[in-house]
């Protein structure tokens, strides 16, 4: 669940405009190790969308 809340809280500080490949990368940067499925998996199950502003 820490990795939902993380998701949702750097889409609302950059204004919905995070996709996968980004959010994978600043997981990494946090020291959570994931993978593209995963993060790609969990966003859409939450209905997490990176949209372009």
């Amino acid at each position: 669940m820490v990795v939902l809340a993380y998701f949702k809280e750097q889409l609302r500080l950059h204004l919905g405009s995070y996709g996968r490949p980004r959010m994978i990368e600043e997981l990494k940067d946090v020291g959570i190790d994931v993978g593209h499925c995963r993060v790609g998996r969990r966003m859409r199950e939450n209905g997490i969308t990176g949209d372009r502003p």
